[in-house]
């Protein structure tokens, strides 16, 4: 998945990559509800599915590279 994918999970929900990174050899994605923006999802690749992240202090530790990586878009 690239940022400005489109895609949808299991909740039958359309989410679009905001942003995506690469952190201890995870590749974590930020996503967010196409149709209710206060809808966001953090995910993870785990195999070949995607893996909700609910860890609170590994959100906080990726949300700078998270946001940066934005930056890098825009």
């Amino acid at each position: 998945m690239n940022i400005k994918d489109l895609v949808t999970l299991s909740d039958d929900n359309e989410y679009q990559v905001i942003s995506k990174t690469n952190y201890e050899g995870l590749v974590y994605y930020y996503l967010v509800d196409m149709n209710d923006i206060s809808n966001i999802k953090f995910l993870y690749e785990n195999g070949d599915k995607l893996t909700e992240v609910d860890d609170p202090d590994l959100i906080n530790r990726l949300l700078p590279r998270l946001l940066e990586e934005i930056k890098n878009v825009i």
